[in-house]
């Protein structure tokens, strides 16, 4: 809002017509301040028609004499002041000449209702009537007369105006005054929130800055837990990689240990299995050779008289025949042709089983043998006898097809169970 400060000067030209107002309104200078303002003054000028006819007619008249009568026009300023005529007769002199007084008239009201001499914000409530006009020709006094009550008129509607603009002056103050509280009083409390809100966006930024420096305090106390848990990790993880790596060799040190004892417990058992079976074939050795010395004995010596039925070879054999029901073919063969009594005798197949078949024959077991056993056992040994040449005679037979079927060029059927044997001729 752009503020006019009203500043009023006294005219000292014009002093003798202070019924006549006029207001000079400028603007302040910047260095005033709203409240430095000068408040508005009034200022008396006087119309120049005024001052044109003052000038004219009594310019003769000593000044003295209207400084002392227009004081009366002052203290009446909305009645018809006394003693008019002599006034009209004192400063207008007649001298015969007409004299208008339709511009005076219409210039000091156009002077007193201006809106330039009235201050901002201000107007006069009530326009003042405009005067008749007076026109024709006068004599001096009579026109003096006039114009005495023309400036009486005119003086009481300055006066309305001067007291309008002065009432207008003081409530566009208090207006403005009103305002100016107000609106001092509006920007007061606007300046209030405004400075709450920012106190509150201070607030919230100290809050944010504080969650802030927490929330990176925070973060590097994370960040060095989270080092410190990887520094941790990769301890832990070598020390899972030695401690599985140490499992790994204790594991191949101990799958080496096992098969160390696999091959040592196989090595024992094929030592055990070996000297087993060396003792079995050693065991079977000294039978087939204590039978064959047996046998000899009994066909040679002749001396012999109560030998037993267990130095037979059915009662020699470790496999011995307890039954009639034990002499079968297959026993038979097991024994005559076993592969170790072919090889202690550097014997043939065929060769042994004639040879048995020769020993338990009636023509040589009765005569030769039978009388050396002791007389409770003879007749058990010649029954056992003929049932061993019968067993004879058919691995005799079968041996013998055998033999045509290798020289057709067939395989022996008796092999499997016998070892694969192969009788020499």
């Amino acid at each position: 809002m752009k503020m006019y400060a009203t500043h009023t000067r006294t005219c000292q030209d014009h002093r003798q017509f202070p019924y006549f107002s006029r207001t000079i309104t400028r603007r302040p200078s910047r260095s005033i301040s709203r409240r430095s303002a000068t408040p508005p003054i009034r200022c008396l000028a006087t119309p120049s028609s005024s001052r044109r006819i003052a000038s004219k007619e009594s310019s003769s008249q000593p000044r003295a004499l209207r400084s002392q009568l227009l004081p009366d026009l002052l203290a009446y300023p909305y009645q018809r002041p006394p003693a008019l005529d002599d006034l009209a007769q004192a400063i207008f002199p007649s001298h015969g000449g007409p004299i208008r007084t339709r511009n005076v008239t219409k210039t000091a009201r156009q002077r007193s209702s201006s809106f330039s001499r009235i201050p901002f914000g201000s107007r006069l409530s009530e326009e003042p009537e405009e005067p008749k006009p007076v026109k024709g020709v006068r004599s001096g006094t009579s026109a003096a007369k006039v114009v005495v009550v023309n400036l009486a008129e005119d003086s009481e509607a300055v006066g309305a105006a001067s007291s309008t603009t002065k009432k207008s002056s003081k409530q566009a103050t208090e207006e403005l005054d009103a305002h100016y509280a107000k609106e001092k009083k509006r920007l007061k409390a606007e300046l209030g929130k405004l400075e709450a809100e920012a106190q509150a966006a201070r607030d919230a930024c100290a809050f944010e800055q504080q969650q802030l420096k927490e929330a990176r305090i925070t973060y590097g106390k994370l960040l060095l837990r989270i080092r410190r848990a990887r520094k941790r990790l990769r301890s832990l993880e070598e020390e899972l990689d030695a401690i599985e790596q140490r499992r790994e060799e204790e594991l191949l040190l101990k799958e080496r240990e096992a098969a160390a004892r696999e091959a040592e417990q196989r090595a024992l058992e094929e030592q055990r299995e070996k000297a087993r079976e060396e003792a079995e074939e050693k065991t079977l050795r000294d039978l087939f050779r204590v039978h064959e010395e047996n046998w000899t004995r009994l066909q040679k010596d002749t001396t012999i008289r109560g030998a037993q039925l267990e130095q037979l070879s059915w009662s020699a054999f470790p496999w011995a025949f307890k039954s009639e029901n034990d002499i079968t073919a297959d026993n038979v063969r097991a024994f005559v042709l076993h592969p170790l009594r072919i090889q202690v005798l550097g014997r043939s197949c065929g060769n042994l089983i004639q040879t048995e078949k020769t020993r338990y024959s009636a023509e040589f077991f009765i005569p030769y043998v039978v009388p050396k056993l002791v007389m409770e056992h003879r007749e058990t040994a010649v029954k056992l006898a003929a049932i061993f040449a019968h067993a004879l005679n058919v691995i005799y037979t079968q041996e013998e097809n055998e033999k045509k079927r290798r020289n057709a060029g067939q395989r022996c059927p008796t092999a499997g169970r016998i070892g694969r044997i192969r009788c020499r001729d």
